[in-house]
């Protein structure tokens, strides 16, 4: 779906967005967004979402406040900034996502995965990350 733009969740009967979040795709547990390169942001209804998988994503840059995902893969995403409070992640894997600048809030991270072979200097937040997450136990950096 190279030309999505944007995705809003409207289903409630008064046709508010922000009133559906558990009315629309309650059941959803597991997304794969490839080849949006145009797509801005990942609506808020996602509630019982537990894995995310986004490539391909550039026009994404943030992806925050989702309480039960517990596994998200980043793959090629030129653009994104920001992850963060994902309070049950577990598995967080990043390749190639260059602009990545904060990393937070990721109190339950067991297992992460780096990959970037034009990084030429290990990120300033993956330091902070690795010391907020207590239970981190497997690394995987690839530079």
């Amino acid at each position: 779906m190279p030309n999505w733009e944007e995705w809003s969740l409207v289903g409630s009967e008064t046709g508010n967005s922000s009133s559906c979040s558990l009315r629309v795709m309650p059941r959803l547990e597991e997304l794969r967004v490839i080849d949006c390169p145009k797509l801005r942001a990942l609506p808020k209804g996602l509630q019982q979402l537990r894995i995310l998988k986004v490539e391909l994503a550039h026009s994404l840059s943030v992806i925050e406040d989702f309480p039960f995902i517990t596994e998200l893969r980043i793959n090629t995403n030129n653009n994104m900034e920001r992850v963060s409070n994902l309070p049950g992640l577990k598995k967080l894997t990043i390749w190639d996502t260059p602009a990545l600048k904060c990393v937070d809030s990721l109190v339950a991270l067991q297992y992460l995965e780096l990959q970037d072979y034009s990084m030429e200097s290990l990120p300033e937040w993956l330091l902070r990350l690795v010391q907020q997450c207590t239970h981190l136990h497997d690394k995987t950096l690839n530079l």
